[in-house]
């Protein structure tokens, strides 16, 4: 019987799983396992948290809009261009959001689409609507600056027979 202890406790130090391993090992590698996988989807949790707040911080400050901003100049002075002669200034954009009230505001509007692009030459008192998804001029006609409001109220009226025509 004596001999017998001697094999069981041969057996007991032996490997017990197929690959080499013992029990205790294998459950060492499944907890690191883990933890690797929760370190990358926290650090890629951080990264996107952290690419938004740059977006948010930029939206923000208005940091990094001004090389846009010329940018946008360029390409739809250079597309309006195309289409009829520009005043030789530098305009201001602004770019349609709510079409249905601005054409309740000002009938100058009537045609625009979200999207659309207002170009304002202020010395040559001029305003152009220019629709890029249209490849088109939708209005164009002259500026009048109310001398007692702010630079932001600005009254336009669309070029039609009416304005143009001479009073005799």
């Amino acid at each position: 019987m004596a001999k017998r202890l001697v094999d069981i406790d041969m057996v007991k130090d032996e490997p017990i799983s197929e690959g080499g391993e013992n029990r205790k090992s294998s459950g060492g590698h499944i907890i690191t396992n883990i933890l690797v996988v929760l370190v990358i989807v926290a650090l890629a949790a951080a990264g996107w948290f952290y690419w938004k707040y740059t977006e948010t911080q930029k939206f923000l400050t208005g940091a990094g809009t001004e090389a846009e901003m010329e940018q946008e100049i360029k390409e739809v002075t250079a597309a309006v261009g195309k289409l009829m002669i520009l005043p030789d200034e530098k305009p201001q954009i602004a770019t349609v959001v709510d079409p249905d009230t601005l054409v309740k505001e000002q009938p100058f509007y009537e045609g625009v689409n979200k999207g659309d692009k207002v170009l304002f030459y202020a010395e040559a008192k001029r305003a152009i609507i220019y629709s890029p998804s249209r490849g088109l001029i939708v209005n164009a006609g002259p500026v009048y600056y109310n001398e007692e409001a702010s630079e932001q109220q600005v009254e336009t009226q669309p070029v039609t027979e009416e304005t143009t025509s001479t009073d005799e």
